[in-house]
Parts: C-alpha cells; sequence; structure tokens
C-alpha cells in the first residue's frame, strides 16, 4: 500500500506479460535487509498467535512460512486491469505475496475469533474508515497512506474492547489491521487511482514494505507492548 509508482528509486523490473505480471519493487540491500529483518520479527509475534487456534508445532512452523511467502511471491501479482496513458498501456495488479497471503491469514485468524466477531469487526470496521480517510490516491506514487495512525486507532479500540481478553489482543489488531489497511487504503481508493495512475500499480507491491504488511507488524509489536507492561485503556 506504501508509495510504489516512482520508476527512477522504487521500482526496478515491472513486467506484464499475460495474466501475471512479474513486479520487483524495490533494488538490492535496500529492500533484502529490512525485509529479512521484518521475516524474524513477523515469525517471532505470529507464533503465540497461531498457538492460540493450534498444536505449538505447527503454529512455529506456520509463522515461519507466512513472512517468508509474503517476502518470496511479492513480485508475482494477478493483472486485474489495463488502460492506455499517452499510448502506452499501464496495469493494475494485486500482488500475491504481499496482499493475497497477509489478507488470507488476517481472514484465517478472524474466523478463529468468530467467538467475539462483533466485536473484531467492529474494530476492523473502524480501521477501515481510519485507513480510507488518512489515504489518497497519487498518480506518481500510487496510495500515499498514513499506516502508523490507522494501527494506533486499531490498537487502542482492541485494548478497550479486549480488556478481559488481553491475550487476544495480537490476533485481533493483526488481522484488522491487514484487512483495514488493504480495503480501506487501496481497494476504496481503487477506482479513483486507477483513473489517474500513470505507472504500473500494484496492490501490495512493496512486499514485506508496503503498508499492508508493515500495518500487521506494528499491530503485533504494539499489542505485544501493552501485554509486556501491563498497559490497559
Amino acid at each position: 500500500m506504501e508509495p510504489k509508482g516512482q520508476q527512477s528509486d522504487e521500482v526496478r523490473t515491472s513486467v506484464r506479460k499475460g495474466p501475471i505480471m512479474f513486479f520487483i519493487p524495490f533494488g538490492g540491500l535496500f529492500y533484502l535487509v529490512p525485509s529479512m529483518l521484518m521475516v524474524v520479527a513477523y515469525t517471532l509475534f505470529l507464533t503465540p498467535v497461531f498457538s492460540q487456534f493450534m498444536p505449538l508445532g505447527e503454529a512455529k512452523l506456520l509463522a515461519l512460512e507466512v513472512p517468508f511467502s509474503i517476502f518470496l511471491l511479492s513480485p508475482l501479482s494477478i493483472v486485474y486491469d489495463v488502460r492506455y496513458v499517452d499510448g502506452k498501456p499501464v496495469a493494475s495488479g494485486i500482488s500475491i505475496g504481499g496482499t493475497i497471503i497477509p489478507v488470507g491469514v488476517a481472514a484465517y485468524i478472524l474466523w478463529e475469533l468468530r467467538a467475539w466477531i462483533l466485536y473484531a469487526l467492529l474494530v476492523l470496521g473502524v480501521t477501515v474508515l481510519v485507513n480510507w480517510a488518512a489515504s489518497k490516491p497519487d498518480p506518481e506514487l500510487g496510495i500515499i497512506s498514513n499506516t502508523p495512525l490507522g494501527v494506533l486507532v486499531t490498537v487502542a479500540l482492541s485494548a478497550f474492547l479486549f480488556a478481559d481478553r488481553y491475550d487476544l489482543l495480537p490476533a485481533v489488531t493483526f488481522s484488522a489491521s491487514v484487512i483495514g489497511t488493504a480495503i480501506g487504503g487501496d481497494v476504496l481508493h481503487g477506482k479513483r487511482l486507477r483513473s489517474i495512475m500513470r505507472y504500473n500499480h500494484v496492490m501490495g507491491g512493496g512486499g514485506m514494505l508496503d503498508g499492508i504488511s508493515k500495518a500487521g507488524l506494528y499491530a503485533l509489536a504494539l499489542s505485544y507492548a501493552l501485554i509486556t507492561f501491563h498497559i490497559h485503556l
């Protein structure tokens, strides 16, 4: 969900062939190093979340597979729209690793929280609205968003609603932040963005450094901080 339209600095390769677009969002160590750090952090943070719904061994394996899948499959995107700007095709796509995988995982966690679904959906709805209001489409950069603001609101509301079940806080905030960022930031601004975009745009194309992945990680980190320091809102 982060800016990804600048061809000179951020976009290394973008090749569209049929329904699949190969899109390398960033180049070199500037992408690889922070992405690997996020993979490690995601693995540590997601393990206790998954362990609430499955045996610990399976939880550890899944917590490792999810961030690696996001990282490895981010360059692959599904093209759903092609427009012509100044005679050149401009494609819009959805990253398999940067969007489909994290949103799918968040939806699975949301399903496991079905016993508290009303509160969880309330948090998700507010997260969508905040991300929609805090994001705007730009013809050069794609979606310009305020990821930290959305995460802060999500975690604060979750901490209030789940005051008696703080153990569920990481699961709630992660699922709401990931899905809420994708819907509020990208989907609800998608039509407007496609009408003004000058370059290929991929939802979740930033991979581990995209707003969708970062929102989930920020939400997990802040949730664990509240739990660790016994901070109740």
